[in-house]
């Protein structure tokens, strides 16, 4: 099957290689610094995504990021 995961990071469309994917390897899709904090837009709240945080991909999705991170707890 040749289907395409199409996401969204910072406004801008990507492809993602695959349908799991951690923080950081979605930050490296879009070229984002380790470092800085992923989110996941959702309706009611935007959720922090770590770098070991695995994430099932699909189409629509929608991440945006900011500069340093942020600790739990």
């Amino acid at each position: 099957m040749d289907e395409h995961i199409e996401i969204q990071i910072d406004g801008k469309e990507y492809r993602a290689p695959a349908e799991e994917m951690t923080g950081l390897q979605i930050k490296e899709v879009a070229g984002i610094a380790s470092g800085d904090q992923l989110f996941e837009r959702e309706h009611d709240a935007d959720v922090p995504i770590f770098n070991d945080t695995l994430v099932e991909l699909h189409s629509g999705l929608k991440f945006y990021h900011l500069p340093g991170s942020i600790t739990a707890g």
